[in-house]
């Protein structure tokens, strides 16, 4: 005799798990059709990836990320440098670097270029000095300093700005920001509120243009190449 568990017997009961598994296994794909991850989406999980390998970098060069030393001396200053510690040393693979929203040349060994990425990176430099907003380029857990993100491909930071993704005006850019606390938004505007270390907030900070700073300013300057 079947043993009756609430009205069914261990056999229906049986086939009943069996039916509901096989249409979840059915169901769930077709639901993941509907409703694909975004661009953006996906973009921001890059963007944080690559944030989180700058913080790794930094856990074995006393705090600071690809460009500095342990003595915050400056050693590569420029993009193409910064993504290559990145890559040679295995911090992210190759395909990591590149936007989903273009299609790019993945880096296998050797010199990088910017063939070989998608993102802009804060400039560290003025000249031959170190920056000010350099005070950023290192793991602190500023949930208001912009650091690092989509670039600009317009023809200038200002009123000829233009973003990568699709749907995107000229004079307008939009893409995603990677924050020193390592959560990553996805903006409409290049013109985001920072606060670097010290000092005073930038209600207004053009991340693509290097503006005046005074001894109580600094502000946010990204760049896709060099330095």
């Amino acid at each position: 005799m079947n043993k009756r568990i609430n009205g069914f017997s261990l056999i229906e009961l049986a086939v009943v798990v069996v039916v509901l598994a096989m249409m979840i296994v059915l169901v769930l794909p077709m639901l993941g059709a509907r409703h694909p991850v975004s661009i953006s989406r996906q973009n921001n999980y890059k963007v944080r990836g690559i944030h989180q390998s700058l913080v790794w970098y930094a856990q074995s060069n006393r705090s600071m990320y690809p460009g500095f030393n342990g003595k915050r001396e400056i050693v590569a200053p420029t993009v193409e440098e910064r993504f290559y510690f990145l890559l040679d040393g295995g911090f992210f693979t190759a395909d990591y670097a590149i936007s989903p929203a273009e299609r790019k040349e993945m880096w296998t060994t050797g010199e990088v270029t910017s063939k070989n990425y998608s993102y802009a990176m804060l400039d560290i430099t003025v000249g031959d000095e170190k920056a000010k907003r350099a005070c950023e380029w290192r793991e602190n857990l500023n949930s208001v300093a912009a650091v690092m993100g989509d670039r600009n491909v317009g023809e200038d930071g200002l009123g000829a700005v233009e973003s990568i993704h699709k749907n995107s005006e000229p004079g307008k850019w939009k893409g995603s920001v990677a924050w020193n606390d390592n959560h990553v938004s996805f903006e409409s505007t290049h013109v985001v509120k920072t606060k670097f270390d010290k000092y005073l907030e930038n209600e207004s900070d053009n991340l693509f243009v290097a503006e005046s700073e005074g001894e109580e300013q600094c502000d946010a300057l990204w760049v896709y190449e060099g330095e």
